[in-house]
């Protein structure tokens, strides 16, 4: 029996084993078995993946640079190469120099450290950047092309809550009733106030010295001794009990002086109030100074409603949750904690999740990114805690705010999906599949992409309006095995294709050609003589460029290499070059190793560099040179209904196999080059004309199981396949 079995499109992608004979599924029948280099586009054909441009040697030869974008505005984006202690600039493709030197800054002490706990926030035109575990938030300016700047920002007010006070120069042990502390660590308005020892709590109920308080014990401590200094196991909670009395000038800079009847205030080497904040009418105070321990002075943050006094409990200390300035050994009473997530959402600097809050969201004041005093005014910074005591670890701006945790999603917005405003916050968790914490999520049209916790599904979340709910559909389910290596980054690039780059932990990628409209979610593999280990995308002006960070073993030894993703190349790691005709060019950075060469756009044989220079078989005015790679695509078998039930491992003969080619250079099937040239055609050293039509391949024989089709590109050559069609003699 003759067949005709056509495949119209590839919007199915590479599917996994679990899959294969699932005829019954719907995008069976546009799927395949195998692609490797190569990628699904909307329109429904695979095209050849995309070469590489090298770009340069990182500054830093070692795997823990990272690179990151920083988007000046819509015609000036760079990506910046970051090590341990330094950024560089690329920009197009290059390095931005001065004078032929490549432009860096030094990464300030706060910064310095392992680039993979950086948090980076593009806020407007500037980049906010800082560590999961370091200290203060730093803003990335540009002054010129070739000019930067990196400072810390100051904040007018900080997010501040009332934490207490911990971390005293100082050790304390537990007698009884009695705390004793090795050196004066407490004031008479302590008395009332409660204390964290270890995994116990106590009261304070009597003050007898600085040294010395007598306690109410609450809930028993496993042990009563705190035996090293500036230790987080000792928290002196609460705010002094006493009344305050304000002098001053009430608004924003006004100075302020805080008066209290019994001693409060603290400035000694063992726990200083010095750079904490005093909440009071309504404002807020920091304090610069501590004139004795009942008289503090202070700069106004927030306005104050009026002088009035201010009675115990309805007056605070408060603090920063995060170490705003570097210091080798942070001061008593510093909280050494920092958010774990940022982002920019109505206008506001959102900011998510420390250790001793995590499941908190804070965010700044509308419009005013440096400002998180709380209140009730619609502009007002807002600090809300989601339910539960999950740790925050993305936050992802959309038409809501999307917040990622280890066990839930959420979206976070104003009543009737409006603004966020302090009285007016919805968080709720819609799913519960869990984010994994290095894995930042990206948005692809419609969806946030978010890697789950295990690592290796990828699911796209997104609120669908036909069933009014947010759904998190796993993108991977039609290839569970094909991020199983773990995945360490997802990029996103909508133009010229809408592809998602998914970097695996072994050093290769998968890549998805993704569009919910058109139900596409397409993978296919990426893979390259070397380990990516990192990859960034933004726009530029011929579309969205993606930059890998990508280790390669040149002449025997590691090179760590900043390359960008290029449809005009058909080679990885690849220069482009052009001059007077010559057989001699210099290819340095792949000294020793096998090219694969274009020279005048005609392929060559493979080449050995030598001595940083490869020889043509002729002179050439124009090459490209660089690292060789296969472009694979392995059909699945036609299934289809016959009179007495499937052809399901029948024996068939392959008759023939058309593909219909789009601007085709070089393919193969099972071997057999598919031949382009023309008549017409200039012959010997010409180019070949990209082809656009149909090619058939013939008689391929019978096989148990049917004949497996392989089509591959070993040339550097691209191609773009529209559609196949296999004409079939089963037995």
């Amino acid at each position: 029996m003759k067949v005709k079995i056509a495949q119209t499109a590839f919007t199915g992608g590479e599917i996994g084993p679990e899959l294969f004979g699932r005829v019954d599924l719907p995008f069976y029948v546009n799927s395949v078995k195998k692609a490797e280099n190569c990628h699904t586009v909307v329109q429904g054909g695979i095209v050849s993946a995309p070469g590489t441009m090298y770009i340069g040697e990182t500054a830093t030869q070692t795997s823990a640079n990272r690179l990151i974008p920083f988007i000046y505005s819509t015609t000036s984006a760079y990506v910046l190469e970051v090590s341990n202690t330094q950024i560089r600039f690329l920009q197009n493709g290059e390095i931005v120099k001065d004078a032929g030197v490549p432009v860096v800054l030094s990464m300030p002490n706060g910064l310095k450290g392992d680039a993979s706990k950086l948090v980076f926030v593009q806020q407007d035109n500037f980049l906010l950047l800082w560590r999961t575990d370091g200290a203060g938030i730093y803003r990335l300016s540009k002054l010129t092309p070739i000019l930067f700047t990196l400072s810390p920002v100051s904040f007018q007010v900080p997010p501040i809550d009332e934490v207490g006070e911990t971390r005293f120069n100082t050790t304390f042990i537990l007698t009884g009733t009695t705390l004793d502390a090795a050196t004066a660590a407490f004031e008479t308005a302590d008395v009332g106030r409660q204390i964290k020892l270890n995994d116990g709590l106590l009261q304070i109920t009597g003050f007898t010295s600085s040294t010395k308080v007598t306690v109410s014990v609450l809930s028993a401590p496993t042990s009563g001794t705190i035996a090293s200094a500036y230790s987080t196991d000792f928290v002196l909670l609460d705010s002094p009990q006493t009344k305050i009395t304000p002098t001053g000038d009430v608004t924003v800079g006004g100075t302020i002086t805080l008066t209290a009847t019994a001693a409060a205030f603290k400035n000694t080497a063992q726990m200083s109030h010095i750079g904490m904040f005093v909440e009071i009418n309504s404002g807020i105070i920091e304090i610069t100074s501590v004139t004795s321990s009942t008289v503090v002075v202070g700069v106004v943050r927030k306005t104050m409603t009026g002088l009035a006094n201010s009675f115990a409990g309805s007056w605070s200390i408060k603090q920063s949750l995060i170490l705003l300035a570097y210091a080798a050994t942070p001061g008593p009473g510093k909280i050494v904690d920092h958010f774990k997530a940022g982002c920019s959402f109505e206008g506001r600097l959102v900011l998510g999740g420390t250790s001793q809050y995590p499941n908190r969201l804070t965010m700044s004041a509308s419009g005013e990114y440096l400002n998180f005093a709380t209140g009730v005014n619609d502009n007002d910074a807002i600090s809300r805690d989601l339910d539960g005591y999950d740790q925050i670890l993305h936050v992802v701006p959309s038409n809501r705010l999307y917040v990622f945790t280890y066990a839930a999603e959420y979206a976070v917005s104003g009543s009737d999906n409006g603004p966020v405003t302090p009285l007016s916050v919805i968080a709720r968790a819609y799913t519960s599949y869990g984010s994994s914490p290095t894995v930042q999520p990206v948005r692809a049209g419609k969806d946030v992409v978010i890697v789950q916790r295990i690592g290796q599904r990828v699911r796209g979340y997104s609120y669908q309006f036909s069933q009014d709910d947010f759904e998190a559909p796993d993108f991977t389910v039609r290839h569970p095995t094909i991020t199983g290596a773990g995945v360490v980054r997802l990029v996103y690039s909508d133009a010229p294709y809408q592809i998602m780059w998914a970097v695996l932990a072994d050093g290769s990628a998968a890549l998805m050609c993704v569009d919910r409209p058109s139900g596409t979610y397409a993978w296919s593999t990426f893979k390259t003589d070397g380990v990516i280990l990192d990859a960034v995308s933004l726009p530029e002006s011929s579309g969205d460029s993606v930059y890998l960070f990508v280790k390669r073993n040149i002449a025997g030894a590691d090179k760590y290499m900043v390359e960008r993703v290029d449809y005009q190349y058909s080679t990885h790691c690849g220069i482009v070059a052009s001059g007077a005709a010559s057989d001699t060019w210099p290819v340095a950075h792949l000294d020793t190793e096998t090219v694969d060469i274009l020279a005048d756009e005609v392929p060559m044989n493979q080449e050995a560099v030598t001595s940083g220079n490869v020889t043509l078989p002729r002179n050439a005015s124009s090459v490209e040179i660089g690292l060789p790679f296969t472009s694979t695509i392995t059909l699945l078998p036609a299934e289809f209904a016959a009179q007495d039930g499937s052809i399901m491992g029948e024996k068939a003969q392959l008759s023939s196999v058309m593909l219909r080619l789009v601007r085709t250079r070089g393919l193969s099937v099972n071997g057999e080059q598919v031949l382009y040239r023309q008549l017409d055609e200039p012959i010997l050293d010409a180019p070949t004309l990209p082809f656009t039509g149909d090619k058939v391949i013939g008689q391929m024989g019978w096989e148990e199981n049917q004949k497996e089709i392989t089509i591959t590109r070993t040339q550097p050559l691209a191609f773009h396949i529209s559609a196949i069609k296999r004409t079939m003699q089963v037995n």
